[in-house]
């Protein structure tokens, strides 16, 4: 995923402050509801190969987890690899674990699901759903990752990186294109009304950056109030999911500001739940080590994914993905604890106040703020 890319560019200023963080529809509803009633959390699996998933189900199973498995447009072509996804799918049915598909584009078509490819993931959604169809397997439901294409998030890191802060924020509100913004909220809309059609349930993660459109009133904006949605260019409406979750990904901020406690994933967790009722969930982690889109290093051991899972609970967070069964699995990455031992019980625990994280949600409410005020003027036909 992309979203440490995304915490850099909003993030570095903090560089230059560093001493002050030595300061002290309703029946799709119900259905979604019984799906994360039978399954206590979610796993990520973007590269792992389908059969090296299929060896670890029995042990997802025993967990009662559901995955989220990146079904990748310029691989699934070759027949050997959709093959052993369909193999995969109907092991995983045999074993009553729920598989929810996460469709990806080829990196140079934007990767993530964005405004400026919208028709290409609807067409590619219902082609994958179609060829499955052939085959007889199902699913419980499709994940989509909102995220703007990574080149555009690279342009932003180098900005940030070189602390050009008045070019950085130019450069976002290039982003915004109205017209093309509420096209894809249509492309989109009609995609999920398929969806729900075929009895799919429709999850959409995203960037936690987007609750800072929600910070000052606890209603959904409209299309003029969506700052955060139009510059990543990532339409967000809640009637189009049946769950929408947010990258709290605790590891990620680290990597810029150092050691945090899990208020941050306590604090998104709290505003996620204020803005979409019981449709809001946190993704956390991340297990392991990645090297795509950044190298990044991770959780270790799982003490501290324990600490961010407490802090879900304490937020009353019942929809929760881990990324990612990648790391979990990886004894090159993560030392000798299995999937059993990442994905423990925990009981609910309120962290601490995290000054680093209040002058870090301050900055992006400040970024907001000043790019609300030189949004372009929106279109009369997006409501």
């Amino acid at each position: 995923m992309g979203f440490w890319a995304s915490v850099t560019v909003f993030t570095r200023v903090m560089k230059k402050y560093h001493r002050l963080f030595l300061l002290p529809s309703l029946l799709v509803t119900l259905n979604f509801s019984s799906a994360i009633a039978s399954s206590r959390l979610g796993v990520w699996s973007e590269w792992l190969p389908y059969s090296k998933v299929e060896t670890h189900l029995s042990e997802i199973s025993e967990n009662r987890l559901r995955v989220h498995l990146a079904v990748r447009q310029d691989e699934i072509g070759e027949p050997t690899k959709f093959s052993e996804l369909v193999h995969l799918l109907r092991a995983a049915q045999s074993l009553n674990v729920e598989v929810w598909l996460w469709p990806l584009l080829a990196q140079k078509d934007g990767y993530w699901l964005n405004q400026w490819n919208a028709s290409e993931f609807k067409n590619y959604t219902l082609d994958l759903l179609a060829q499955l169809d052939v085959e007889g397997v199902s699913i419980t439901g499709i994940s989509f990752d909102l995220e703007p294409p990574l080149e555009k998030l690279e342009t932003l890191l180098g900005l940030a990186k070189s602390l050009k802060l008045s070019q950085l924020l130019k450069t976002a509100q290039s982003y915004d294109e109205p017209e093309l913004f509420c096209a894809a909220r249509t492309q989109i809309q009609t995609l999920a009304q398929t969806l729900h059609q075929r009895g799919l349930l429709v999850h959409a993660v995203t960037t936690p950056f987007l609750l800072h459109d929600f910070r000052e009133k606890m209603a959904l904006p409209r299309c003029a109030d969506r700052t955060m949605q139009r510059i990543f260019g990532v339409p967000l409406d809640v009637d189009n999911f049946d769950a929408i979750s947010f990258m709290a990904y605790r590891s990620e901020f680290e990597k810029i500001v150092g050691r945090i406690n899990s208020r941050l994933v306590y604090d998104y967790g709290r505003r996620a739940k204020a803005a979409f009722g019981d449709k809001a969930g946190l993704d956390l982690g991340v297990v392991g080590n990645l090297t795509f889109p950044h190298p990044l290093v991770g959780y270790q051991e799982p003490s501290r994914l324990k600490e961010d899972l407490a802090a879900t609970k304490a937020a009353g967070i019942n929809a929760v993905q881990v990324y990612s069964l990648d790391g979990m699995v990886s004894s090159e990455n993560t030392g000798h604890a299995t999937i059993t031992d990442w994905v423990a019980e925990v009981a609910p625990h309120k962290p601490g106040p995290s000054i680093k994280f209040a002058f870090l949600d301050e900055i992006l409410h400040l970024a907001a703020v000043s790019m609300r005020s030189n949004l372009k003027p929106r279109s009369p036909n997006c409501d």
